[in-house]
């Protein structure tokens, strides 16, 4: 009987040990964005996209002349995507979300890492982000007496790419972990517009 009940408080603290093991092992670590540096790439053929914006059309049927405003960059956005060398290990990392200002402009890198700062904001995130616009503008037109405006664009957006440095700091042991990886984003590189006015009959 005793030799049985040693066996079971024994059996009951392997058991136990080994849970508490488990549950220390699942509690992840928590880093934090220490430093990010960015280097210009190599054979960097930057392309442009273009994209023709919705057509506009604003219609004045009074006998007075009608002010309309016209803000064409309202609902596009540019897009940034970091991929990591080692995306899983950036996933691992349990960090919180962080935002940063990717170099947009190219010619300010060099072929070594740097440290770059300026432009908007964007989540570092491995998924697809809006990012916004650093340029804002809008256009303001007169439509005659019964007639009508038509307003259309053409928006040309840069592809843009650059490599990074990161590095992340483990918020309890101060320990430091360094990944690299690419960043690709479009940017506004400019738009061009075409307004007809119609008379309404």
């Amino acid at each position: 009987m005793k030799k049985n009940l040693s066996y079971l408080v024994i059996t009951l603290c392997f058991l136990s040990c080994n849970g508490l093991e488990e549950t220390f092992e699942q509690q992840p670590k928590s880093f934090e964005l220490a430093e990010i540096r960015w280097k210009r790439v190599e054979n960097d053929n930057s392309e442009l996209v273009q994209i023709t914006l919705p057509e506009k059309t604003y219609s004045n049927h009074s006998n007075t002349l009608m002010e309309v405003e016209i803000d064409p960059l309202s609902e596009t956005r540019g897009s940034s995507t970091f991929n990591f060398v080692d995306s899983i290990g950036f996933h691992k990392l349990n960090l919180e979300p962080t935002h940063i200002t990717p170099p947009t402009n190219p010619d300010l890198l060099s072929e070594s890492y740097s440290y770059i700062s300026g432009g908007k904001e964007v989540l570092l995130a491995t998924e697809p982000q809006e990012l916004p616009f650093s340029i804002h503008f809008s256009d303001s037109y007169t439509v005659p007496a019964h007639a009508e405006l038509i307003y259309t664009a053409t928006l040309y957006l840069r592809e843009v790419k650059s490599g990074f440095s990161t590095k992340f700091k483990e918020k309890e042991s101060g320990v430091f972990l360094e990944l690299e990886g690419l960043w690709q984003g479009t940017v506004y590189e400019r738009l061009e517009t075409s307004i007809i006015v119609n008379n309404l009959e």
